[in-house]
């Protein structure tokens, strides 16, 4: 199936009914749908209160979620092979080249590992490096929803491949045109 983008451009898609992991190359009446879909999940109140009350912080910053594929046990399920682990490793370098290179100055970072980013963490020049610290007042699903909401919240967002989360995130973000996946 030949899909024609909305800046003109055509792609091959060769799952035909797929629109995962396609992002600004989703056709935009499949958008629009989408997009009214999300804006009719009610989000509890509690959620948007911590989202809200770190964003009045830093109404301006890059987001950049970053999957390790390496976290407790997930290695032994189908998502999470040597594989995936390695193309994080192949690319740790260049989530520090575009967080460098970003205008923005402060940093959203969300992982699934903060040990194993940690270098990246540590090659960050001249940035506000911010990260969602999980509340006991919410449980591990709305800190991690929390997360990806905060990830929707910026003006870009450098986002993992083949990672569902960051593609959720994009969806909340309204389909922010500004978005890389590495």
């Amino acid at each position: 199936m030949i899909i024609k983008t909305i800046d003109g451009s055509i792609f091959n898609d060769s799952i035909e009914n797929s629109i995962d992991m396609k992002y600004n190359n989703i056709p935009l009446n499949v958008r629009l749908e989408y997009l009214d879909l999300f804006k009719k999940l009610n989000i509890r109140k509690k959620i948007l209160e911590k989202v809200n009350s770190i964003v009045s912080k830093y109404p301006n910053y890059l987001s950049v979620h970053i999957r390790t594929w390496k976290t407790f046990g997930s290695m032994n399920d189908n998502r999470s092979d040597d594989s995936r682990y390695n193309h994080f490793l192949k690319n740790k370098d260049n989530f520090i080249k575009l967080i460098n290179s970003s205008k923005q100055e402060n940093v959203f970072i969300s992982t699934d590992n903060r040990d194993e980013i940690q270098y990246i963490v540590n090659q960050i020049k001249r940035k506000n490096i911010i990260f969602y610290d999980k509340t006991k007042t919410c449980s591990n699903l709305q800190n991690d929803f929390i997360d990806m909401l905060l990830i929707s919240k910026g003006t870009e967002i450098i986002g993992s491949y083949l990672s569902t989360f960051t593609e959720v995130a994009w969806w909340y973000s309204g389909c922010n045109k500004n978005i890389i996946i590495i």
